[in-house]
């Protein structure tokens, strides 16, 4: 009979798989695109640049506040802000390029830097799976501890006001 996987080992399961499906669904949009199955035309070249200037500039904000704030440094993994820092910054590149040339939108160039930003995205998932499953992110210790404390919460044992007044009429 097999032993039951303890909570821990199944929540760091549970996150290498959620981070492989990522990998792998990155991957498959990024080779599509590669092989110009997925194209661009001026519109959706224009809404993933309003899209990903917003996200990138957030993802970038992000770090800078992982770096002064010493609660989100013990809460997050310090590798997994630094590994999204170039994407950021290769992001906010490219959605300013675009943006200067708007009378000539960028699609050969768009169907260059979209996918190898996919592909970037991918090896920095496949990467965290295998590293958080050795060394797994400091949020997913507090969660099994959060769960633990629901499960058997310690409840203090106040003294009740009448045994208090009937040890009181003991003593006198």
């Amino acid at each position: 009979m097999k032993a039951k996987m303890d909570e821990f080992k199944k929540a760091k399961l549970i996150y290498t798989i959620e981070l492989l499906v990522f990998a792998v669904a990155f991957l498959v949009v990024a080779i599509l695109q590669y092989v110009r199955i997925i194209r661009f035309n001026d519109t959706h070249l224009r809404v993933i640049n309003w899209i990903t200037i917003f996200g990138s500039a957030i993802g970038i904000l992000d770090f800078i506040w992982f770096l002064s704030s010493p609660v989100r440094k013990k809460k997050n993994s310090m590798l997994d802000k630094c590994l999204l820092v170039p994407l950021m910054i290769y992001i906010m590149v490219f959605d300013i390029i675009c943006f200067i040339n708007n009378d000539n939108p960028q699609l050969e160039l768009a169907q260059i830097m979209i996918p190898v930003a996919l592909s970037y995205v991918t090896l920095i998932y496949s990467f965290e799976a295998i590293y958080h499953w050795y060394h797994p992110v400091p949020m997913l210790y507090e969660a099994i501890e959060e769960d633990k404390e629901k499960e058997n919460p310690q409840e203090e044992v106040k003294p009740d006001v009448d045994d208090e007044i009937k040890e009181e009429d003991k003593i006198s």
